[in-house]
């Protein structure tokens, strides 16, 4: 078995089949120009923020030592608002506060109209982690007004979550230490 490839044979090949491979090309090509340009334009919006430290909310003592604060937050902090940026809690929001049923046209009766209504959200919407550790929130839509409104509610939401958070942690060790001494004083 001395089958020899020759690649004149695949050459002389390509000349027999040349017109055909033309005609194919141009049609492809054709049909693809039209699809595209009968596709709906998306506008992205995007909004960049860092996690700010959790020292920011302690308070400093008056005539202490001074001591280095962390103005930023480190990978935790970033992780938390990556959880709280796709979180129930700020995708209902979204999609209660800009009527995304109506928007995306799914029928709020049916029975998964609140998890295709997410899902499509969710196509829209994405959390990236820069270069510099912040957190990138793009979201796209048809309309760029919409795109730019979610966008800012989304970002304004997650500070608000943030922050609660963290001031309910503190009050609780805050109501911890108060409890601490009301025992010791018995």
């Amino acid at each position: 078995m001395d089958n020899e490839y020759n690649l004149l044979d695949f050459i002389q090949q390509l000349q027999r089949w040349k017109r055909e491979l033309i005609i194919s090309t141009a049609i492809i090509l054709l049909l693809s120009v039209a699809g595209s340009l009968l596709l709906p334009n998306y506008y992205r919006a995007e909004t960049i923020f860092y996690a700010a430290s959790p020292d920011l909310a302690k308070p400093i003592p008056i005539g202490g030592e001074e001591k280095d604060f962390r103005i930023y937050g480190d990978d935790k902090d970033l992780d938390r608002l990556f959880t709280i940026a796709v979180s129930h809690d700020i995708l209902f929001h979204l999609i209660d506060s800009f009527d995304l049923y109506k928007h995306y046209d799914i029928d709020k009766g049916s029975k998964k109209a609140k998890f295709k209504v997410r899902e499509e959200l969710l196509e829209n919407y994405q959390t990236i982690k820069t270069k510099y550790g912040a957190l990138q929130l793009i979201v796209e839509d048809k309309n760029p007004e919409i795109a730019a409104a979610i966008a800012n509610a989304a970002r304004i939401k997650i500070e608000q979550l943030s922050q609660k958070i963290v001031k309910d942690s503190q009050s609780k060790l805050i109501e911890n230490y108060n409890q601490n001494l009301v025992k010791s004083n018995y």
